[in-house]
């Protein structure tokens, strides 16, 4: 049951996460840091920014006139504007103003519910706090979830909720408590129909957040999850009767999870449909409606592997590293005798791994081929997510049963103390004394024999990396600097390990699973804590830019005319939207499709500009194509930004009294024409 040691854990968490995040949180200015410039600003900060003005002034946020010469808001699926937490935000920070700060908190404030999830789940598949805490303090300081999906705010926001949908639909099929989850229901017993609305409304959360391939991802594993349950319940049912059943008969069983499968996912569309509606509708209209192969296909690198053990060492993020003690905990549960649901997670803990590289192994082919959202989605690393959540939940499980075999260990070691004095004493402990498991021990034993290896094999490398850099050059830059350094902190923490598993017979339980919760939190704190600082405040961010100062000043002198700006690549592409500056670009990847086409060539820049109302232009180009005067200019990291102001705008509409009908596939040629009568013609598609 639920008592004052889970309440307890829930405050660790709180207390960790805000730990591990103390250089954004600190009241400190002289110490504040803030999320490195990137998505984190220049995307979600921009578009809440638009919200809050919105929501402010007593209108819905349908379309944004900031970006793309104007596009749609409410169906940009990443604006995530009925998101509860992004509303919470808004409201709570009224008082003060939304700002970039605001943002931060929510985003860390999602680590703290990551935590809180994953305990809830694991608690209940093991009736095991010390388990659940291990898990949850693995999955939440990973390299995964305090990488990419920071910058990312609604990777984050999207992926948070699965162990949540995983509680739920285990309690489904799984009882009213922890104890009683490990003997599922019969499977023609009524299902809780309220667990399963329960996991579709997390998963409704999660297609809120704004990022339809995280909530893909939740998605199949729920799913996949949902039907393993079922399967087993089955088989705890009728053991003998499955054990002879046909391929046909398992796949009836399967299809029997259909009614249940329905109403979780069905329940989390219901919820969302008044932004997925418009969201499908608007991104079918895009650039992303269709991709192929090669655009879809990215991956990790083969040689991202090493990063499971060695963070760093590839590339800024390690999204594959899990700890030194939650991998040890992982593989060692996996080959030491494992139960259903241990296979279960280390099957998605391989399969996600081989996805996450891509094209760069044959594996996604077939997925690309025969696969809902394989072929629409790009960026198959981001199933990291599911081999870290995988291995956390199998480092959960690895320590439950690390603590199980405790009194094995204990009686053993007794037993052979007692039976070396003589071989009377030992009928007598044989008899006083409970039979060891022996087997139980040996487990236990190879937790430790495993961890010796690792640690041998990284002396190894540690003595090859000193030797490489010794012969090479003591260079910051020399790659054996790097690597040795890695190697220093793996070779520290195996042996730490190995001196936890040595002496765990001889601690108390909870000073046990205390040491090991902090092992955890020095291995993954001391590798990603800094992965998301940058040595600013968070309102340097947020500043405006000098060169969207000089035209909101020079357009002062026109107010009622309307203009739009040209974005040459000088500043970043969503600056309109928190600066109320009309722009053609934008950060936002559902660009539309048809406008995307009509700022292609033939079209030439100069007509762009004349349909499109542009005044101003910030470009690197001194001179343009069209009359122009400098307004501004200021030195830059790769040249000049000159701020132009063409002497001649299009009018922002127009009236003609002629029109043409023009094949869609020649229409912009036409538009493109330099003879062509623009202010005196409309064409239309045929």
């Amino acid at each position: 049951p639920w008592s004052r040691l889970d309440w307890l854990s829930l405050l660790l968490f709180a207390g960790l996460v805000a730990l591990f995040y103390w250089r954004i949180l600190t009241p400190n200015l002289a110490d504040r840091q803030s999320f490195p410039p990137g998505d984190f600003a220049h995307q979600f900060w921009a578009f809440a920014t638009f919200e809050v003005r919105e929501l402010s002034a007593g209108r819905l946020p349908l379309w944004n006139p900031y970006t793309f010469a104007g596009a749609p808001f409410w169906a940009d699926v990443q604006s995530a504007v009925f998101y509860p937490f992004s509303l919470l935000t808004i409201l709570l920070s009224a008082p003060w103003g939304f700002s970039l700060f605001a943002l931060e908190l929510e985003a860390i404030a999602h680590f703290w519910l990551a935590a809180t999830f994953m305990y809830l789940f694991v608690r209940r598949i093991t009736a095991s706090r010390a388990a659940a805490l291990i898990a949850a303090l693995t999955f939440t300081f990973s390299g995964y979830l305090t990488g990419y999906p920071s910058q990312q705010l609604a990777v984050l926001e999207a992926n948070v909720w699965l162990p949540l949908i995983l509680f739920f639909l285990h309690r489904a099929y799984g009882g009213g408590n922890a104890a009683q989850a490990q003997s599922p229901p019969l499977p023609h017993s009524p299902t809780p129909y309220s667990s399963l609305i329960f996991a579709g409304t997390a998963w409704g959360l999660t297609l809120l957040a704004g990022h339809p391939q995280s909530a893909l991802i939740v998605a199949y594993l729920s799913s996949a999850y949902l039907i393993f349950l079922h399967l087993t319940a089955a088989k705890a049912l009728r053991p003998t009767e499955y054990a002879t059943r046909t391929i046909p008969r398992l796949a009836y069983s399967v299809l029997r999870t259909i009614p249940s499968l329905l109403l979780f996912l069905l329940t989390g569309l219901a919820l969302t449909a008044i932004q997925f509606i418009p969201a499908v509708e608007y991104t079918l209209l895009s650039v992303r409606a269709a991709g192929t192969y090669d655009n879809m296909a990215g991956g990790f690198p083969l040689l991202d592997l090493i990063q499971i053990v060695l963070p760093g060492q590839v590339s800024h993020y390690s999204p594959l590293y899990v700890g030194v003690v939650g991998l040890l905990l992982a593989l060692w549960v996996i080959f030491s005798r494992p139960n259903r649901q241990v296979i279960f997670w280390a099957v998605v803990a391989a399969v996600t791994l081989l996805i996450t590289f891509g094209g760069n192994t044959f594996f996604y082919s077939p997925l690309y081929l025969t696969t809902p959202g394989f072929s629409i989605f790009r960026g198959q690393e981001r199933w990291a997510f599911a081999t870290a959540f995988s291995l956390s939940v199998l480092a959960g499980y690895g320590f439950r049963q690390l603590t199980t075999h405790r009194a094995s260990v204990n009686n053993y070691q007794l037993t052979n103390r007692r039976a070396s004095v003589t071989n009377y004493q030992l009928l007598i402990t044989n008899y006083q004394y409970p039979i060891p498991n022996t087997q139980g021990a040996r487990r236990y034993q190879s937790l430790t024999s495993l961890t010796a290896y690792l640690l041998n094999l990284a002396l190894l490398l540690l003595f090859l990396a000193f030797y490489g850099l010794n012969d090479s050059g003591w260079r910051p830059e020399n790659p054996f600097f790097n690597l040795l350094s890695g190697a220093t902190l793996l070779t520290i923490l195996l042996f730490l390990a190995w001196l936890l598993w040595k002496f765990q017979p001889h601690l108390p339980g909870p000073l046990f699973t205390g040491l090991a919760a902090l092992l955890i939190c020095f291995d993954l704190f001391t590798v990603n804590w800094q992965t998301n600082l940058y040595p600013e405040q968070p309102e340097w961010h947020s500043r405006m830019p000098a060169a969207v100062a000089a035209i909101k000043q020079d357009a002062a002198q026109t107010p009622d005319e309307p203009f739009r700006v040209y974005n040459e690549f000088r500043l970043y592409d969503n600056y309109g939207v928190p600066f109320a500056l009309e722009d053609l670009w934008g950060a936002s990847p559902l660009r539309p499709a048809r406008y995307d086409q009509f700022l292609a060539p033939p079209m030439p820049i100069e007509r762009t500009w004349e349909l499109l109302n542009v005044k101003y232009v910030i470009t690197w180009r001194q001179e343009l194509y069209l009359p122009s005067t400098i307004i501004y200019e200021e030195p830059a990291p790769d040249g000049m930004t000159y701020v132009h102001r063409l002497q001649t705008v299009g009018p922002r509409a127009w009236l003609v009294h002629q029109a043409q009908v023009a094949e869609d596939a020649t229409i912009l040629r036409t538009l493109a024409y330099p003879t062509f009568d623009r202010w005196h013609i409309v064409l239309l598609e045929a």
